[in-house]
């Protein structure tokens, strides 16, 4: 664990790379032992789906590290696959928390994970800022971070860049020009359908449909 801490204070460390064309971020690595078998081996084998005391550590210090953000979490390997489909995959229950409160998308696994450590996942996306619940500035909030891919993250990032350079970002969309008017409306209705795509699976899924009733999904539709 010390030796993964004083790894992780390198200031130009980077959780990101490519190596003979594979992609890789740090938290894939975590699933190297796994990804050595098949699904049907590792089911037959004695390989250990909790983690250890130092596994956890390690782990917490990578998730709370400042350059892990959504883009690094939801980055797709050479083959696809982001590090929530191995944690779900390989049924590692703490990574999957973990991930998911850090703004995994949940789209690609959500008829995978077990209906009670999703449950428990949606309960922890409800908080309030602290205050009683009879004052008058009392607010409940609600994390939707995990139906946004990161696709949509990434482009919209960049497009108010774009608009924030030419110093137009906060004019009306009047003022803007017709391409700058245009990008923004592919961009809204990209975030909008891709956001709906996680819903209609857990529609179209028996066992899960039950969960459209939650509070936290409930609110966003």
């Amino acid at each position: 664990v010390g030796i993964f801490r004083s790894f992780l204070l390198q200031e130009d460390i980077k959780l990101y790379y490519e190596l003979d064309g594979k992609t890789k971020t740090m938290p894939h690595v975590f699933f190297e032992d796994y990804k050595s078998f098949s699904y049907k081996t590792f089911k037959k084998s004695n390989i250990s789906r909790e983690l250890t005391s130092n596994q956890k550590k390690c782990f917490d210090l990578l998730i709370k590290h400042k350059k892990c953000d959504r883009e690094i979490i939801n980055t797709h390997d050479e083959v696809g696959l982001s590090p929530i489909y191995y944690a779900v995959r390989y049924k590692i229950d703490y990574i999957t928390m973990e991930l998911l409160k850090n703004g995994a998308y949940i789209g690609t696994i959500v008829k995978s994970l077990r209906k009670s450590l999703f449950e428990e996942f949606l309960n922890s996306c409800i908080t309030t800022n602290d205050r009683f619940h009879d004052d008058d500035d009392f607010e409940i909030k609600f994390n939707y971070r995990f139906l946004m891919p990161t696709q949509s993250v990434i482009s919209k990032r960049r497009f108010r860049k774009k608009l924030g350079a030419q110093n137009n970002a906060s004019l009306p969309a009047s003022q803007k020009s017709p391409e700058e008017f245009k990008v923004l409306i592919q961009e809204s209705e990209e975030i909008y359908s891709q956001e709906m795509k996680p819903l209609k699976r857990i529609a179209d899924d028996e066992e899960l449909k039950q969960f459209l009733l939650h509070p936290v999904l409930s609110s966003f539709i």
